[in-house]
């Protein structure tokens, strides 16, 4: 029974604890290489991609979007949460390729795309 319980407890240090919060088929926020939760990208191949790193904080699904609220990193790599950056993302591309990969957006952009397409839905907290 010891022996059990050792090997229960080297599995979960080897395999980390890694937190998901799926979006879709295609997307999904973790922990997967980093502390905090990144947006991935799984493309028809199953082959993962980090499209938003982390230290993502809100995020909502609207129709054909995805609606992101980044906080990066600073220099110390710890989440800088007086400037946010925002993200919205098409569900229909593919973002495997590099060239098509997302760039943060003006707040401003953000939320009034924010309010228009998704009726006052609010973002989810993380």
């Amino acid at each position: 029974m010891r022996g059990c319980v050792y090997l229960l407890l080297l599995l979960l240090l080897l395999t980390g604890c890694e937190r998901q919060v799926k979006i879709d088929k295609h997307f999904k926020l973790s922990t997967f290489d980093v502390e905090g939760l990144s947006l991935m990208y799984l493309n028809n191949k199953n082959q993962m991609f980090s499209i938003v790193k982390s230290e993502i904080v809100a995020y909502l699904k609207c129709g054909n979007h995805i609606y992101i609220v980044q906080h990066p990193l600073d220099g110390n790599g710890k989440p800088d949460d007086h400037l946010p950056e925002y993200f919205i993302l098409d569900t229909s591309i593919d973002y495997s390729n590099d060239k098509l990969k997302p760039y943060s957006i003006s707040e401003s952009r953000f939320k009034e795309t924010l309010e228009k397409e998704c009726n006052g839905e609010s973002l989810k907290d993380l």
